[in-house]
């Protein structure tokens, strides 16, 4: 707990002193940070993700972030889960979806994602899992690969910003489709 508390403050300073580059380049340095936090974690990357959707293959997308983020813009087919929920609350609102699927979760940037699936991966693999994975970026990588994004009320291209430092993060809005 104290760990993940000291490397968010250290990650949110990053984003308020000036000179220190916060744009979307900032992703790939916390990933990297991220890896040498979660050892033993298994990452994703977009482009990876994106393919086995395409592919239809079966994975089960968990989104770790507030249900107002989530209301505002989620990856297709995501279902919200607390990224403080426990591991049998996880199960139970996954169900039967975790047998033989590939989970991965996500937050903004990863911190959240990776924080909850270390925490409940060996849950989820004894529950049939094939794999528990943190994509890496977050859904803001996702977004700013101009892959899809998704309200109750249909697509849109928009992605609401965890807080004003890590939106930057994000690229200006990018059209669903562009990007590949």
């Amino acid at each position: 707990m104290v760990r993940w508390a000291v490397y968010t403050v250290v990650l949110a300073f990053a984003f308020v002193v000036p000179g220190v580059e916060a744009g979307p380049e900032r992703l790939a340095d916390n990933d990297t940070k991220l890896r040498r936090q979660y050892p033993g974690l298994d990452h994703i990357d977009a482009e990876s993700l994106a393919a086995k959707l395409s592919a239809g293959a079966p994975v089960l997308l968990l989104d770790a972030r507030s249900q107002r983020e989530f209301d505002a813009g989620h990856l297709p087919g995501a279902i919200r889960v607390s990224p403080r929920a426990v591991s049998r609350a996880v199960t139970a609102l996954v169900g039967n979806r975790a047998r033989g699927a590939e989970i991965v979760i996500y937050c903004s940037v990863g911190v959240r994602s990776a924080r909850l699936a270390n925490r409940i991966e060996s849950t989820l693999t004894t529950a049939g899992a094939t794999r528990v994975a943190n994509l890496e970026g977050g859904i803001f990588n996702w977004h700013n690969n101009g892959r899809p994004i998704m309200t109750t009320d249909g697509a849109t291209d928009t992605v609401p910003p965890y807080n004003r430092a890590w939106g930057q993060m994000l690229r200006a809005p990018v059209k669903v489709g562009d990007g590949g």
